[in-house]
């Protein structure tokens, strides 16, 4: 069984969040989409302004299942979807009059990975589009079993920034700690700004880490290139 993770203290009035593999569905998870609007209804006395709708990317996170398609019919039951997050594994969603009626009438942002499905869909119905957050780079200090994660994120209304998340296990097996950090970039940052200009910013070790790893750099060139296609305004009614 799959999961669907609820959030209403998020970007969007409710987020849902779905991991696990095989076909975005009802079928897939203990809870259809139906139950959870009746739920929001009876916290909140209203339907969801807006939703955001997230499929996990679960093969990077080097899981052996993720999700492959959305099945015809599932997403059409969110008639405020304003935001739909694909990763490279899903590569259908299933289309319909309807959907395409809501996608646009909603003007649904779209996010992936650049030459993705997603990015496919957005150009081929003519819906915003904007890239997936992805990890750009990670080091792990092996003495004491701590791993720095670089995450290049996106905001609702466009803005960026790098999250730095830490996490080390602490004292025993049943301690761990965390934290995270926030670095900001300017919109659009790759119109101004270098990955070296970027990975300068942080401590010798995470630089080395942004620049070996290549995801970051490889971004700037390819946002240079699709640059008048990316959306980077407020994602709003």
């Amino acid at each position: 069984m799959s999961l669907l993770s609820v959030y209403d203290d998020r970007e969007y009035d409710l987020t849902l969040s779905a991991f696990g593999g095989g076909t975005v569905e009802d079928a897939s998870f203990s809870h259809s989409l139906k139950e959870i609007l009746r739920t929001f209804r009876e916290k909140h006395g209203r339907d969801p302004i807006d939703v955001s709708y997230v499929i996990e990317d679960t093969k990077a996170c080097e899981l052996a299942y993720w999700f492959t398609a959305v099945a015809p019919g599932y997403l059409e039951q969110l008639p405020t979807l304003k935001e739909l997050v694909l990763p490279d594994t899903v590569v259908s969603v299933g289309m319909t009059p309807a959907l395409e009626k809501l996608l646009k009438g909603n003007r649904t942002l779209i996010r992936g990975a650049f030459d993705s499905y997603a990015e496919t869909i957005a150009g081929q119905y003519r819906l915003p589009f904007r890239p997936a957050d992805f990890e750009i780079a990670r080091h792990e200090m092996e003495r004491v079993r701590e791993i720095t994660i670089l995450t290049l994120a996106f905001r609702r209304d466009g803005t960026c920034y790098i999250r730095e998340d830490i996490n080390s296990p602490g004292s025993s097996a049943s301690h761990s700690f965390g934290w995270t950090f926030v670095h900001e970039l300017p919109r659009a940052f790759y119109r101004v700004k270098t990955a070296e200009k970027v990975a300068g910013e942080f401590s010798e070790v995470m630089e080395k880490e942004i620049l070996e790893d290549g995801r970051l750099s490889d971004f700037i060139v390819r946002a240079k290139e699709k640059d008048k296609r990316l959306y980077w305004g407020r994602n709003r009614w």
